[in-house]
């Protein structure tokens, strides 16, 4: 998809911005050629020169009544250009974000999280910038065309001399164009290592003091840095020039305005005010190089941003980052839906057949997993570490993308996992819990407006309602970044109570338990029981889940290589038999 159809697809949006905006410039462009008709008209009436009967008090009145117009449409232009700069912006940021969160979870970023800050910062904000500097070069361009109407009709000879300049500014942007593209696209690449080597060295601070490696670590960041700011200064310094080889033909032009105007006011072809007139035309016609190099520059740069934002569609259709949607800047959000299961979708019977997923360049991950549930069911997925677990939980979950295989829910396949396996027919508990710098309330909910009822249930099953009586605030206290704040068996606890909060149809766990102790997983198995409409796949290799479940799934180098209840594996399975001999031995110690 070419630039011009992205940008034509955000001028479309919201149009009556884009309009009344463009409307305003038009009012201001008028007011501004006015203004210069006033400067000619007091001028000749200062010097005898003046042919209409008009007053010079008069003209000052209009000329004061001119400047106060012009005063209030400024302000109302940075209004409607402020409005239409977030309306792009956050369209497109609302875009890249849906489309991100669509994709399968393992394989949402194509790029590293410090390029995807720089694509929702950077590149939406030079898009954004671009569709307001059409704006201000279209209405300069209409100024300046009816400008040098009126000058030409006022003396040609000097229109054509202070124009010619022109020719140069354009005749260079078009040779330049291709070095402009280029130099942001390396710019934009470094600043985003930069904030993906910032991103990494926070994240891995303890390996590097354990490592004393300190000082190494720095030298790299230096050296990306140096990158970083060579990119930058090509860019700025290149830009910069151009820029201000346009801004000297205001100067150049002027110029030849004093050269070329004495032999003419010698003459009387020429008098003082229409001097006045040149001199005044001059400050917004001789920009009109500069605002429309600007504007071709940003095109330039608006497509390396496109480009690198479409990236991460991959082969999605393009339009997508520019679809239409409504953004709430100052309206209220509306509110979040409350999520509703129709109680003909409620699970029977699921169905697994046939599911393969390989990791890409590598042999490993899950073949031909097949396996049966049923409503009320409590299912134990068991193996040693590497033996695929997690990965079937994914792939199922639609996590990862399945290379082969279906799935039945109540007999009806079910084609698009990563949507269909959501609440509230479905409920995830990941193997690592990701919290966010939030409240604990906040961090259950994620928005949905459930009741305190079904929140305080949730708890409950969760073995959390003991642990609010030690927060300072109950619910509603800050847990810090990553849930820093609390235990390990507190985190798996909370985002159990955020799984069970949706009171699903089908519960999904992996290794739950393992940061719990032995009582307290008792107690939640316990009381999950009690909830004897609930279907659980769960992930465990702890002894209390094996007693509880109803069927054991056990895995080996990718392959379910046995299934069935505790009793029949333990005396059939050598596989299940050595799992139980080590949760035996980790008991002991």
């Amino acid at each position: 998809m070419n630039t011009y159809r992205y940008l034509w697809r955000l001028l479309r949006y919201q149009p009556w911005i884009y309009t009344g905006l463009s409307f305003l410039l038009i009012i201001y462009a008028l007011s501004f050629l006015g203004e210069g008709l006033l400067i000619r008209s007091f001028v000749n009436a200062l010097t005898g020169q003046m042919t209409a009967e008009l007053m010079v008090w008069s003209i000052i009145l209009l000329f004061m009544i001119v400047r106060v117009v012009r005063t209030l449409l400024l302000v109302a232009n940075t209004v409607i250009e402020t409005t239409l700069r977030h309306s792009i912006g956050a369209l497109l940021r609302r875009n890249l974000f849906t489309h991100i969160m669509e994709q399968p979870g393992a394989q949402a970023l194509s790029c590293s999280p410090g390029e995807m800050i720089s694509y929702f910062r950077d590149d939406v904000a030079e898009i954004a910038m671009f569709i307001v500097s059409s704006v201000v070069a279209g209405g300069t361009l209409l100024t300046s065309l009816v400008a040098i109407f009126i000058l030409a009709r006022t003396s040609l000879l000097m229109t054509l001399v202070v124009f010619l300049p022109f020719l140069l500014i354009f005749f260079l942007i078009s040779l330049i164009g291709s070095r402009v593209r280029r130099y942001r696209g390396a710019s934009r690449r470094a600043t985003g290592d930069i904030t993906r080597a910032i991103r990494e060295m926070f994240q891995t601070v303890q390996a590097i003091q354990l490592a004393n490696a300190e000082e190494r670590v720095i030298d790299q960041f230096r050296s990306v840095n140096d990158v970083r700011r060579k990119a930058a200064l090509v860019e700025r310094m290149f830009t910069s020039l151009l820029q201000t080889f346009s801004a000297n033909i205001v100067n150049l032009s002027m110029g030849l305005v004093l050269l070329f105007a004495g032999p003419l006011l010698r003459t009387g072809r020429f008098t003082l005010g229409d001097f006045a007139l040149f001199i005044s035309y001059l400050v917004i016609t001789t920009t009109l190089p500069n605002i429309l190099g600007s504007f071709l520059m940003r095109y330039k740069q608006a497509g390396v941003s496109f480009e690198r934002m479409q990236s991460i569609f991959a082969e999605s259709q393009p339009e997508l980052l520019v679809a239409h949607h409504p953004v709430y800047l100052r309206d209220e959000f509306p509110p979040v839906p409350a999520l509703i299961r129709s109680e003909t979708e409620s699970l029977e019977r699921l169905q697994v057949r046939g599911l393969t997923y390989h990791y890409p360049q590598s042999r490993n991950g899950i073949e031909q997993v097949n396996f049966d549930l049923r409503r009320g069911s409590f299912t134990v997925i068991t193996g040693r570490i590497g033996a695929g677990k997690t990965t079937l939980l994914r792939v199922l979950l639609g996590l990862l993308p399945k290379q082969e295989g279906t799935v039945f829910w109540n007999n009806a396949q079910v084609t698009e996992l990563a949507k269909f396996f959501t609440p509230p027919l479905c409920a995830y508990t990941p193997q690592v819990p990701r919290l966010f710098s939030k409240t604990l309330g906040e961090n259950i909910l994620l928005g949905q407006p459930y009741s305190s009822e079904e929140v305080q249930a949730a708890l409950r099953l969760a073995i959390l309602e003991d642990d609010l009586l030690s927060l300072e605030a109950g619910l509603a206290t800050p847990i810090g970044p990553r849930g820093v704040k609390l235990s390990g068996g507190q985190l798996q606890r909370a985002a159990a109570a955020r799984m069970f909060v949706h009171n699903a149809d089908f519960y999904v766990f992996d290794d739950l338990s393992s940061a719990l102790d032995v009582k307290t997983e008792q107690l939640l198995w316990q009381r999950l029981f009690e909830q004897q409409e609930r279907t659980c796949l769960v992930v465990s290799h702890r002894k209390a889940a094996f007693l509880h479940a109803d069927h054991i799934i056990v895995m080996h180098g990718g392959r379910v290589v046995a299934q069935g209840t505790l009793d029949t594996l333990l005396s059939e399975c050598i596989e299940m038999q050595r799992l139980w001999s080590d949760e035996e031995e980790i008991h002991q110690l």
